[in-house]
């Protein structure tokens, strides 16, 4: 089974899919959200030193070419362009402790726009018919199989991921079911726990409305 879809997904979700085949992503996101216009990011990924360099010993190979501008902050910042409704305002790669970093923060000047672009990943936003905002996290990975060959194979590429998800929202949450901890305007998703994590995915999306 693979983790690839066939057509090339958002940036950052599809950064998403390629690390957790590594079976090892540490990877951290917030989402502020100042008004339904603005507001701000931040992006913390990891992986093994040794994982990165194996994907980057080939840069003629077209997978390779596409993610190896993740680890270059010059390359890497072209991926969210102005265009796109956000401003990176900083992009950092660096190798610690045999791993190797990303960090990445910068400002939402057009939500709208910076959802639908994708490259902040796969989120959605909708208006709901009393007046509430839906803010919706699509997890880059494929639905849980059902066959024992393809299941255990999914399995292996979620053991050892690491998920952590902030979203702070311009009103008090109202609902956000399957979240880790609420507190006024804010949501977290800590999926440290590699059975309760693969349990979360599996479920599918995770929801707030605010």
């Amino acid at each position: 089974m693979t983790l690839f879809p066939r057509r090339l997904l958002p940036p950052l979700t599809a950064l998403a899919v390629l690390l957790a085949t590594s079976s090892c992503l540490h990877l951290q996101q917030e989402l502020r959200l100042d008004d339904e216009r603005t507001g701000s990011f931040r992006i913390d990924a990891s992986v093994p030193l040794a994982a990165a360099q194996f994907w980057l010993a080939d840069p003629s190979a077209p997978v390779a070419r596409h993610y190896a501008r993740y680890f270059d902050p010059e390359q890497g910042a072209a991926l969210f362009p102005a265009t796109a409704g956000v401003r990176v305002t900083a992009y950092r790669v660096f190798d610690r402790d045999n791993r190797r970093y990303l960090h990445l923060e910068g400002t939402i000047t057009d939500l709208p726009r910076a959802l639908a672009s994708g490259c902040l990943g796969a989120w959605t936003q909708r208006a709901l018919p009393d007046g509430a905002r839906e803010l919706r996290w699509h997890p880059p990975l494929p639905a849980r199989p059902t066959d024992a060959p393809a299941l255990d194979a999914w399995q292996a590429a979620l053991a050892g991921l690491r998920l952590r998800l902030l979203v702070s929202a311009p009103h008090p949450i109202r609902a956000a079911p399957t979240a880790t901890n609420v507190a006024g305007n804010t949501a977290t998703w800590a999926l440290d726990a590699d059975q309760a994590m693969a349990q979360i995915l599996s479920t599918g999306d995770l929801a707030l409305t605010y």
